[in-house]
Order: structure tokens, then sequence, then C-alpha cells
């Protein structure tokens, strides 16, 4: 998979940096960050190896932390050798040390000293895509992909910019011939006035003979018949993601429960211990809301349910990615162990939420696309949630 970005941080800087990678991703930019993007079975140095090779950009989430890490020092030695572009971002306002400094002291900077912490990575998601040439992707584009393409050069043509892509040679050979042709024309339309003017007149045969009686009424010509009426063109596009999970429980799907196809304002979320070993969780219940509207709850309370959690998405609040952790689970059964869903996590351009355990299991994604939104969840559900996909949809 290609990314665009990597984010190099200290561990002590999670969260910040989870929410730089929420803004990017929400922005068009595929980032890689650790320890999500390393593969299952990969040792950490091959995977931050790897995943670097893979960028065109490493962004640095520079803080006391990150200046004292010899990882990081790694990390920006391994990017600058491959001839990525660093573009550090300062969350403390320190000065670099000596061995940070050889790898940025001629960089420039971006700062995210003064609250809130949102308007800088917007600025952040602004010079990423200035130096990636991300566009938008277009209504065209496969779902889930990123359009990448480079800005188109202008040119000048009869004192405006933009307006063809032509050399100017050739506009201006193509505006002559225009001009040749409408005075062909004029030459031809005086030509057709003169002759009609001067050559004799001669009537034209009468519409019947002389003493034929009176013509014969017209032929009434049949009214069309109505056409149906246009239907109009869908105003909105839906898609699926795939489905993370186990095949248990009976399927539900909030595709219908949303017609107004609001975006998702909060999410609830209940989690169980596993009753066979109460060391896993579970991700028990999912409820989601549309503005007012509580939608149905699926799944339901095991014998050991925890306290529901409960996330509500500030007006304005960007959803980009949905992360999915399943695996199964140590239960006493005759079939084969129960495939649970663990942990779930919303990254928006602001945060990141998590509900249950991310460390159980692979992490599966459900990648929002430029311009889209979160529109609900679908999957299967019996006592916990088995499974779960990403219902999302865009205008268009």
């Amino acid at each position: 998979m290609a990314f665009d970005t990597f984010i190099s941080y200290s561990s002590k800087d999670k969260t910040t940096a989870n929410m730089a990678c929420a803004a990017l991703e929400s922005a068009g930019v595929r980032c890689w960050i650790a320890p999500r993007d390393i593969r299952p079975g990969t040792e950490y140095a091959a995977g931050i190896v790897d995943g670097i090779d893979s960028c065109r950009i490493l962004v640095l989430i520079f803080s006391s932390n990150a200046n004292a890490s010899p990882q990081i020092h790694r990390e920006l030695e391994r990017a600058i050798s491959k001839g990525l572009t660093v573009i550090p971002f300062r969350i403390e306002d320190i000065a670099p040390s000596k061995a940070m400094e050889y790898y940025i002291g001629s960089i420039h900077w971006l700062d995210a000293l003064t609250p809130p912490l949102s308007r800088h990575l917007g600025h952040l998601a602004e010079q990423v895509r200035a130096n990636l040439n991300v566009d938008a992707p277009n209504s065209a584009a496969p779902p889930g992909a990123f359009e990448k393409t480079a800005p188109q050069k202008a040119s000048f043509v009869g004192g405006d910019y933009g307006r063809s892509s032509r050399p100017p040679s050739q506009s201006i050979m193509r505006q002559a011939g225009q001009l040749a042709l409408v005075a062909a024309v004029g030459v031809l339309a005086a030509a057709v006035f003169l002759l009609g003017h001067f050559l004799p007149f001669s009537p034209s045969a009468p519409d019947h003979p002389a003493g034929a009686g009176p013509a014969a009424p017209p032929a009434t010509v049949p009214e069309p018949a109505p056409q149906p009426a246009p239907v109009p063109a869908p105003t909105f596009a839906i898609r699926k993601s795939a489905a993370f999970g186990g095949n248990g429980g009976s399927a539900f799907d909030d595709t219908d429960l949303n017609a107004n196809h609001l975006q998702v304002s909060a999410v609830s979320v209940g989690v169980n211990l596993n009753p066979a070993d109460t060391s896993q969780r579970i991700v028990g219940s999912l409820q989601v809301q549309w503005g007012d509207k509580i939608g149905p709850l699926h799944g339901g309370k095991g014998p050991l349910a925890q306290p529901g959690t409960t996330a509500r998405f500030d007006s304005g609040e960007k959803i980009g990615r949905v992360d999915i952790n399943s695996k199964a689970y140590h239960f006493p059964t005759s079939n084969a162990p129960p495939q649970w869903i663990a942990g779930l996590e919303i990254w928006t351009d602001t945060r990141v939420y998590t509900f249950g355990d991310m460390t159980f299991g692979p992490t599966n994604q459900c990648i929002l696309d430029y311009g889209e939104i979160l529109l609900g969840f679908f999957g299967r559900s019996g006592s916990y949630i088995d499974q779960i996909g990403c219902i999302v949809g865009k205008a268009k």
C-alpha cells in the first residue's frame, strides 16, 4: 500500500500524533504511523524503514520528548537520506538539541504553541497537501481512492490566463481562421440578396388549380404522446466498506434508518468482559445518533458488562477513519472460537475516540474519502457485536 506521509513522534506524544494523523487523512493524505501500519509479523525497526521508504514527506511532532529520542534521530536520518521532505510541527517552545539541529536547523518549522491545536492541524494539512500537490478527488474517483494530480500549467492567450492549453501561435491561427470564415459567410449572404433583388420575379404555382373548388383542409397533426417525467439523478451516493469480524448473531444495518443522510452526531458503545477470560474485553453494544434521532441498540449486555461510553461530535467535526479490532476469543464451545469485535477507534480532524481494546487482534480500517461522511454502521450482533462495517455517504 502506498502512503504519502510518515509521522515521526515520541510515544509520549501519541495523542498529538494521532490527532495530526486524523487531520491529514481527513484532508485526503494517506499517513503511515506506528504501530498501526506495521504489518503483523514484521520487526518494529524493519517496519519503520519500510514506512519511511514508502512515503514522500516526514512530519515530525517536535517536542522535548522527540528532542531527546535517538529513535527520532534515526528516522530523520533515514528520511533525509531517501530525499523525503521534512516538516517539523513544533508543539513545545523549545530549541532543538545539537543532534536535532543537524537535521532540522535549516528547515522552516510550523509552530503549534497557542490553542486551539485544531487550527494548527488545519495549517499542517494545507502545507502537506501543497507539497504533495494533492487535489480533492472528483466525483468520478472510485470510493476510497486518493487522486493525486499535478497543477495545470496556465497559458497566456489574448490577455487572459488559463483559457487555453494550446500555444499562443496555434490560438492566433485559430482566431484568424474564424475571422476568415465569418467574412466568407458575409460575402455569400450579400450575393444571395443581390440575385434575389435583380432577377425577374416569377410567381409560384397556386396551391390548387382554378375551378377545382376550395382547397382541402389541412390534415390534422396528432399531438405527441405525453412523455414520462424524467427521473431526477440521485443527489447522494452511498457506499459500504468491508465488514470485519465474525459471522455470528443477526444482521443489522443503519442505512434505511438514516433516511435524511445525516452525519453521525454521537456513538455509544458498551464494553463487556469475556466470561471465559476476564482479561479480554468485547464490544457488547453499539448505538448511533443522527441529530436528535437515536438509532436502535445493536448487541446487548453480557453478564460482565462495563459502564458504557458515549462520544459526541462537535458541529463541523469531520470523521476521517474508523479502526476496528477483532479476533477469536477464548470461549468454551464445541465449534470454532467466536470472532467478536474487541475495540473501535473513531478518528476525526480534532481527536481520536477509543472504545474497548485496540491492542487485541489485528486492526482493520474504514477510510472515508474527501467530502464523505459517516452515516452509520452495519454488521452482525447477538449478545455482543460480532461484525462491523461502515456506511459512508457523499453529496453529489
